[in-house]
């Protein structure tokens, strides 16, 4: 059975109070400007508050400052910590992003940092039901978003995908492919999760996180009857309106109404998608 999570947000948790909504986990971090990032007691004091509430997906390096597809990546994680916020939060399985490389690294350089870096994270955290790694977007080394790069590295670490639909639009559109034959390059005989989003694109830029388009719905269906997915993921939400969309913003302190509507017929939308 397809588990169904949803970004961590007030309306979301509202809304399941409410008894609005079902799904299985929140995923968190889920905003980029969450106040719980200022110190690592108040992240695992907001893992704690989540975690009564429902399941919960970490997701994520933090609080280690590189991310898998460094060098530096290895020396600088905190194995210790991250073992400790995997403890509290009782997440099943673990995600990273397949970024973070230098902008100057070359295509071997970031194959053999990422599988070198990937297999120590194996080592370490073995006992998790699943270790996961995600197609990146925006502002990353060319290499990163080549889709036979992220398969090669997936395939040689024998490691679990976690696809992430705007993030391959994005890259698409990078790489001057179709979104259909881009995606079709990616490792989804390995697929574990798929985090789904809309976007929007305004000059030039493509801003994500937003309402899912109709048209998604029908790929995200696509994508669980023909791969063997465990988990779909609503990741929605936005703390800043970087293009100007008038998107609803949300923060980790107060509701938004509109969101909230949102939420709630996404996670319907999907429900249904995951029950056929």
């Amino acid at each position: 059975m397809i588990k169904l999570a949803c970004n961590y947000l007030r309306e979301a948790e509202e809304l399941l109070n409410e008894g609005i909504v079902e799904f299985d986990y929140f995923k968190y971090p889920s905003l980029g400007n969450d106040n719980s990032f200022q110190s690592l007691s108040a992240f695992i004091d907001r893992l704690k508050y989540i975690k009564d509430i429902k399941p919960l997906l970490l997701h994520g390096f933090y609080p280690n400052d590189f991310n898998i597809c460094n060098k530096r990546f290895k020396d600088n994680f905190n194995i210790e910590t991250f073992k400790e916020l995997c403890r509290v939060s009782e997440t099943p399985g673990i995600s990273f992003h397949l970024n973070g490389a230098d902008l100057s690294a070359s295509k071997n350089e970031v194959i053999r940092n990422s599988i070198e870096n990937i297999n120590f994270i194996k080592k370490y955290f073995s006992e998790m039901e699943f270790i996961a790694f995600e197609n990146a977007m925006g502002k990353s080394n060319q290499y990163e978003l080549d889709p036979m790069v992220i398969s090669k590295i997936i395939n040689k670490t024998d490691t679990d995908f976690l696809y992430d639909v705007s993030h391959a639009y994005w890259s698409s559109v990078k790489t001057g492919e179709s979104f259909e034959e881009y995606v079709s390059k990616l490792p989804l005989n390995r697929v574990y999760e798929v985090h789904i989003n809309g976007w929007e694109e305004k000059d030039g830029n493509i801003q994500s996180h937003m309402k899912i388009q109709d048209e998604l719905y029908e790929h995200i269906e696509n994508i669980i009857s023909n791969f063997s997915v465990k988990i779909v993921t609503l990741e929605y939400g936005r703390s800043y309106d970087r293009i100007g969309s008038g998107c609803p913003i949300v923060s980790i302190d107060k509701i938004n109404p509109h969101a909230k509507k949102e939420v709630e017929e996404q996670i319907h939308r999907l429900r249904q998608i995951i029950n056929k």
